[in-house]
């Protein structure tokens, strides 16, 4: 028994929590002249909950700094598209209509316009037990999209989909347990996190295998 005990109590410990990684593309760094000038906007919150737009702001920060990292591209600052979008009365959304990002493109002097956004966040709880061994295994699924458009002729430059899961399981036998309920808001922000590094790897890698 006590054999036995120990057994499920191992397995419980190692299936209790996890994440999904995806091996990174390697990318050779473009010199500097031939990287192209690219003005990067905020990620938009497409999903139907608003609560994740408080997030935007400090990941939008860590999507510029896996951009630089890359050395693929010459960057401009957030600010300078988001004052010029204010000007015009525009918003990121609005730069869907090729005409007004070609307008906004050359008004900033870029060569493109990256454009990264929150498709979807989903959660999804499964319970199972079988005697005094009971579990409950947590999945949720953040999509993300990227398109790095050209301002001149609106053509897709590279583009990119990427769904991160993260699945967390806890468990208890009779008086033991293992695990622990996820926080559901953290657990989104390290997956969009994730989700971005993949989406950078992704569009540098396109970008760097363009120019050669």
């Amino acid at each position: 028994m006590n054999r036995f005990f120990l057994f499920v109590m191992s397995l419980i410990f190692f299936i209790s929590c996890g994440s999904t990684k995806v091996a990174l593309k390697q990318i050779s760094p473009v010199s500097f002249e031939k990287r192209i000038l690219v003005a990067v906007g905020d990620i938009q919150n497409h999903t139907d909950s608003r609560k994740y737009d408080s997030f935007m702001e400090s990941l939008s920060g860590n999507l510029i700094f896996e951009l630089q990292a890359t050395q693929c591209f010459r960057l401009i600052e957030r600010q300078r598209l988001q004052s010029l979008l204010k000007e015009v009365n525009l918003s990121m959304t609005g730069l869907v209509d090729p005409m007004k990002t070609k307008e906004v493109g050359k008004l900033l002097g870029v060569d493109a316009i990256l454009f990264v956004n929150l498709s979807s966040v989903n959660y999804s709880s499964k319970k199972s037990s079988s005697g005094f061994a009971k579990s409950e295994t947590e999945t949720i699924e953040v999509s993300m999209d990227a398109r790095l458009v050209k301002v001149e002729t609106g053509e897709i430059l590279s583009a990119s989909r990427i769904v991160t899961p993260y699945t967390n399981m806890f468990s208890s036998f009779a008086m033991m347990k293992s695990g622990e309920k996820v926080d559901v808001d953290s657990a989104v922000v390290k997956c969009i996190d994730e989700s971005v590094k993949i989406l950078v790897n992704d569009i540098a890698w396109q970008a760097s295998t363009n120019s050669r």
